[in-house]
């Protein structure tokens, strides 16, 4: 078995323990970072606003096009963003340039699969805007967006988002909803040491399983020859 799957599994752990205001477990990772509680605060608190995508035409896609438009589909279930699949468009730029994405801005995929997060980091090529599906937050100076990513893509988050999304097929989400939330909200010094620590989680599971694939590789050849 790969260690990769693994620390995702310890991912969640750590988080669903860490976002569990009252449990045992979750004063353990409290008293790691250094703190003793969450202050929480409503999730428009610490915004500064609020967006949908833009809808337009299918015509108007196009290889060449002049802008960029991140779509749920370029999304994977952490939120991590596949800039390489966005589709591009040819319009007039002064039709979207209050949707443009800057760096830090949140996204959260609003129907079909609701409440997947994800930062905008930037994009060097074009202007990239939010598809229709997905509401862009502008946030506060003293608010890492990464951990609000990790905070709204934890089980706690997802659960919920769902609560709060509406209809009986397919359902969806509105920015009404998503920012009437009450977030777990540590200082911005304990936000970053969160961000961080799962950030080397990542790095260490990754170099875990190539490691363990390096010596599954060996031991097939050693059988082999």
């Amino acid at each position: 078995v790969s260690a990769a799957p693994g620390g995702t599994l310890l991912k969640e752990s750590i988080l669903n323990n860490l976002f569990t205001l009252d449990s045992n477990n979750a004063a353990k990772w409290k008293h790691k970072i250094g703190i003793k509680k969450f202050e929480q605060c409503k999730f428009s608190d610490i915004c500064i606003e609020s967006m949908f995508g833009p809808r337009f035409s299918s015509k108007l896609y196009n290889a060449n096009g002049n802008i960029a438009s991140l779509r749920t589909t370029d999304l994977n279930n952490d939120g991590d963003i596949n800039l390489s699949t966005m589709p591009r468009a040819i319009v007039g730029n002064k039709n979207f340039i209050e949707h443009y994405l800057k760096v830090g801005d949140l996204v959260i995929s609003r129907s079909g699969t609701c409440g997947i997060a994800a930062v905008f980091d930037g994009y060097e090529d074009i202007p990239v805007v939010p598809a229709a599906f997905l509401i862009r937050f502008r946030l506060k100076n003293n608010i890492n967006p990464h951990y609000l990513k990790l905070f709204f893509n934890s089980r706690i988050g997802r659960r919920m988002s769902a609560k709060i999304a509406n209809g009986a097929v397919q359902k969806n989400l509105t920015s009404k909803a998503l920012l009437k939330l009450n977030i777990p909200m540590p200082n911005f010094n304990t936000q970053n040491k969160i961000v961080r620590m799962i950030d080397d989680l990542k790095i260490k599971a990754i170099e875990d399983h190539l490691l363990f694939c390096g010596n599954l590789q060996k031991s097939l050849a050693n059988q082999i020859f």
